[in-house]
């Protein structure tokens, strides 16, 4: 990982230090004395918060000290380690002593850094967190790591260690890569999502793919590809699940009663060409591929929430049209919340002038029954199209294994951007928690496949499945930093799937509306880019109230040239989607992270810009 990159991280953590977390028993802490108090009682500073505190021996205020929470409640009680100095090696010496440590250098060295730096521990963590460092050794990476889990209050555990090691000194394009190489894997749907996350084309086909997971599906009772194809047009809208179950098992020849895993569907339609074509017939490959690129374009950046209120909004808009009374309370509330949380902004580009025509006349209460009637049918007919939240990460795999869109299209990156969290195994655990059954029938992810490839063969795969395994969970546990008001999500993207030779990094900052969901008026992002031609690239977008300004740093000469002739394009785009460039400045040289970053404005997040 680059300089460059690891500054960024730096800065991003520094950061997230700010989040207050909450104190337990048995920790280790410093602690700064705010103010005496009468009977040993004092207000202590720890961290970014004070709190009123029992101590057990009379300290001097506006000093720190080394303590150790011995009861939490309205009067926290802390037990003082030492009235010396903080880092003093009378302090260390008896830390070590308490987790049955030698006092080595590396040890001392360990605590001190723990100390000096403010980060929690308890006598386990630090037992835990000493003994990996001596089964590693005291090089630098490794001491970063630890100190980055104590930071961040990790578990402090070898795997967790070895994910974060792994994530800082591999490439994840790397990686992926070599999963794609390996000629021996038993499951085929582990090296086609490794393929298709690196930009390359699967083994297994779009349609075989689908009919594959349709068959499954079928046999569980299971109904996404189904609706999926049905909102697709690909299967006609009258068509009745039942009736369609009992054509694929004619076709087939075999009940659909019993349980087909995907390996089972996958077999059964290798053994017969014929079978495979009639199933979906008489749509062609290009028919299919068609019609799903096209109901991707129609989803809406919207939330499972704004999706409802919408839809409750139209049904009364189009209550009117039918001249019928609506629900006029469900009307005032509805009209009021797609103003107040920029659902109207979002929808401009898909709709155009119409929804604004329509609140307007709704605010007026003089209807045009024409425009309203037209208005509210396509209006309709894109909520219909909304494919619900289980479904989309399907689609997603569909959309990216068709390759369905050229590489300079729109959507393209923020395709691979959630096909990235999806595939990867990122949402695995709230997946299988959610619905266990239904995520093993769509196909497991890669981190998932790794588990179950680790587990069932031998020593000659392990080395290489633990190092893309340790990559996705380093990756994992870094990528989110959430707190009450604010989130933080840092993503890693292989680089072939950008159509770049290196990862991208994006980081995005942002604070939390009323809904607990980002609120996406304003935001920060950084995209950290290895490009073909301007090589390394920072871009900074800060959006403020809907205004983007955005700066480039690159240190190659002429770059100010080339991003001007895109302003226009830039400007154009960014008032579809309802914002608005306020400027695009490029400087040369490397990005000053810690200048830039300790300014962010944490308002929220629009992954669309």
């Amino acid at each position: 990982m680059s300089s460059t990159i690891t500054a960024l991280f730096q800065s991003f953590s520094q950061m997230a230090k700010e989040t207050r977390l909450p104190l337990k028993e048995g920790q280790y802490v410093t602690g700064k004395v705010v103010n005496m108090l009468p009977k040993k009682q004092a207000i202590v500073q720890i961290g970014n918060q004070k709190l009123r505190a029992q101590l057990d021996a009379s300290l001097t205020s506006g000093e720190h000290y080394l303590m150790q929470v011995k009861q939490i409640n309205n009067n926290s009680v802390l037990r003082v380690i030492s009235d010396r100095p903080l880092s003093s090696t009378e302090n260390i010496i008896q830390v070590l002593k308490a987790v049955d440590k030698s006092p080595t250098a590396l040890n001392i060295y360990m605590v001190q850094q723990l100390i000096n730096r403010g980060y929690r521990f308890t006598r386990h963590t630090l037992f835990e967190g000493l003994s990996i460092l001596e089964e590693n050794g005291g090089s630098s990476g490794t001491k970063d790591v630890l100190l980055q889990m104590f930071k961040n209050q990790f578990p402090i555990k070898e795997s967790i260690f070895q994910a974060l090691k792994t994530r800082g000194s591999a490439s994840l394009t790397q990686v992926l890569a070599e999963l794609t190489n390996q000629k021996k894997w038993e499951n085929q749907r582990l090296q086609d999502l490794s393929l298709l996350l690196t930009g390359k084309k699967p083994f297994t086909s779009l349609t075989k793919t689908i009919k594959s997971q349709l068959l499954s599906e079928l046999s569980a009772g299971e109904q996404t590809s189904f609706s999926l194809l049905k909102q697709a047009n690909i299967n006609p809208p009258q068509t009745y699940y039942d009736n369609f179950k009992q054509q694929t098992a004619s076709i087939i020849g075999r009940s659909l009663e019993n349980l087909v895993t995907l390996e089972e569907a996958e077999q059964i339609l290798e053994h017969s060409l014929e079978k495979e074509q009639r199933i979906l017939a008489p749509f062609k490959t290009s028919d299919v591929k068609n019609k799903l690129a096209e109901l991707f374009k129609d989803q809406l950046p919207l939330t499972h929430r704004e999706i409802r209120i919408l839809k409750e909004w139209s049904q009364q808009i189009y209550k009117l049209t039918q001249s019928e009374p609506p629900n006029s309370a469900v009307l005032t509330h509805t009209t009021q919340l797609i103003k107040d949380e920029s659902i109207f902004l979002k929808m401009k580009p898909f709709l155009g002038e119409g929804l604004e025509q329509v609140l307007q006349q709704v605010d007026r209460s003089s209807l045009n029954q024409k425009l309203q009637s037209r208005f509210i049918h396509t209006l309709l007919t894109l909520i219909q199209r909304q494919v619900p939240p289980d479904s989309q990460a399907q689609l997603l795999e569909w959309v990216l294994r068709g390759d369905l869109f050229d590489v300079n299209h729109k959507e393209t990156y923020l395709l691979k951007l959630k096909s990235m969290m999806n595939l990867s195994g990122f949402q695995d655990e709230a997946l299988l928690l959610k619905n266990a059954e239904q995520y093993r029938l769509k196909g497991m992810s890669i981190k998932s496949l790794l588990i179950q490839n680790l587990q069932e063969n031998g020593a000659p795969l392990n080395e290489g499945v633990k190092q893309a395994l340790n990559m996705l969970n380093g990756i994992q546990l870094l990528s989110q930093h959430e707190t009450a008001h604010t989130l933080q999500l840092s993503m890693q993207l292989p680089g072939p799937l950008m159509k770049m030779d290196e990862d991208a990094f994006v980081h995005l900052e942002g604070r939390k509306n009323k809904n607990g969901e980002i609120d996406p008026d304003s935001c920060h992002i950084i995209f950290y880019l290895q490009l073909e031609q301007l090589k390394e690239t920072v871009i900074d977008l800060r959006i403020i109230q809907r205004q983007v300004n955005v700066t480039i740093f690159n240190d190659r000469t002429n770059v100010a040239a080339v991003v001007e002739s895109y302003k226009n394009k830039l400007s154009i785009g960014l008032e579809k989607l309802g914002y608005q460039l306020i400027s695009l400045v490029v400087k040369e040289g490397k990005v000053n992270t810690r200048a830039s970053l300790t300014q962010l404005n944490r308002q929220g997040v629009d992954v669309r810009v």
